[in-house]
C-alpha cells in the first residue's frame, strides 16, 4: 500500500527511483521492447483486401485496408492516394470517448501518413489503373483493441504487415467509363522495403524503449525512429544496412545528437529482431490463402 501511494503521490520520483536501478516499474530494461506478435489475415469481410493484427505486450490494434477507385489528383495525375483513418475508443481505453477523434488518434494518423510519406515502401505510381481517369485509393483503417502504451509502434507494424499482403485485383474499364474489378487473384503491391518502428521515451536524458501507459505520463518527449533493412536478394533476411526511413518526436524536450544515434542503434537492432516476424506472418497468410483457394 505504501509503494501504491508513493506512486500516485509522486510518480516522477516513483519512476527516477526505478530508473536509477537500471530497471522500470513493469520489470523491463530500459532498452527492452515488450513481445510483439503479428497475425495477418483477421479480417474476413469480402472488401477488406488485407488485414492485421499486433500485438505489443498488452497493447493491441488490428488494422484493414480496404480499396475505392478515385480519379487522380490534378497534381498527380500518375498516382492513387491514401487515406489514414485511426479509432481509439473506449472499447480500448477509458481515456477515450466516443465522437469526436481524440488528439491522440489524430496525432497517430499524422504519423502514420508521414512515415509513408518518407519512407515509401511503395510507388503510388503502382495504384495507378488509367493515367488522369482511374487509380486506387487505399483506405487503411486501425483499431485499436487494447491500449496498454506505444499504440505508434503497433499501428505502424500492422499497417507494414498489410502492405505485405495486399494484393491490387484486375480491373476492366468498360466503354461507358466504368471500372469492375474482373476475375482473378490480382497482383501483390510491389513493396520495396518494410518500414520498422522504435519508439523511445525520453525521461532526464534517459531512454526507455516502447513506453508502456504509465511512462507515456512521465516521460518529456516521445520519439519514433522508423528504418528499413536491406535483405538482400533472399529477401527474408535482416542483417544488412540499415535506412533511416523517419524520425519523429512528440513533446518539447530536445534530443542530443547522441541520444539520437543511441536510438537509431538500438531501432536497428529491433529491427532486425521484428522483421522475420512480419515476413513470417505474412507467409503464414499467403500459405493457409493458398491452401483454402479454389481448386486445391
Amino acid at each position: 500500500m505504501e509503494v501504491e501511494a508513493f506512486q500516485k503521490l509522486d510518480p516522477q520520483t516513483f519512476y527516477r527511483k526505478f530508473l536509477s536501478e537500471g530497471v522500470r516499474p513493469d520489470g523491463r530494461g530500459l532498452q527492452e521492447v515488450r513481445d510483439v506478435a503479428v497475425s495477418c489475415g483477421v479480417l474476413t469481410a469480402p472488401h477488406v483486401a488485407a488485414s492485421a493484427l499486433v500485438t505489443l505486450g498488452d497493447t493491441k490494434v488490428v488494422t484493414g485496408i480496404t480499396l475505392q477507385v478515385g480519379q487522380p489528383s490534378q497534381a498527380e495525375p500518375g498516382c492513387g492516394d491514401v487515406e489514414v483513418s485511426v479509432h481509439l475508443t473506449p472499447l480500448c481505453s477509458s481515456m477515450f470517448s466516443v465522437g469526436r477523434p481524440s488528439e491522440q488518434a489524430q496525432a497517430l494518423e499524422a504519423l502514420i501518413r508521414d512515415v509513408l510519406t518518407a519512407s515509401r515502401p511503395f510507388r503510388r505510381e503502382d495504384l495507378l489503373i488509367e493515367a488522369r481517369r482511374f487509380a486506387w485509393r487505399l483506405c487503411i483503417d486501425m483499431y485499436c483493441l487494447s491500449y496498454e502504451g506505444n499504440a505508434a509502434d503497433a499501428a505502424l507494424l500492422s499497417v507494414a504487415a498489410c502492405l505485405l499482403r495486399l494484393r491490387l485485383p484486375p480491373t476492366v474499364i468498360t466503354p461507358d467509363g466504368e471500372v469492375l474489378v474482373a476475375e482473378g487473384e490480382g497482383t501483390p503491391l510491389p513493396v520495396s522495403h518494410v518500414p520498422l518502428p522504435l519508439t523511445f521515451g525520453v525521461f532526464e536524458g534517459a531512454l526507455v524503449a516502447d513506453p508502456s501507459l504509465l511512462e507515456e505520463d512521465l516521460v518529456a518527449a516521445a520519439l519514433t525512429v522508423v528504418q528499413s533493412l536491406d535483405e538482400g536478394k533472399g529477401g527474408s533476411g535482416g542483417g544488412g544496412a540499415a535506412r533511416v526511413c523517419a524520425v519523429h518526436k512528440a513533446g518539447g524536450a530536445c534530443v542530443a545528437p547522441a541520444l539520437l544515434a543511441r536510438a537509431l542503434a538500438l531501432g536497428r537492432s529491433h529491427a532486425q529482431r521484428v522483421l522475420p516476424v512480419l515476413r513470417g506472418a505474412a507467409a503464414s497468410a499467403a500459405a493457409a490463402a493458398a491452401a483454402t483457394a479454389p481448386g486445391t
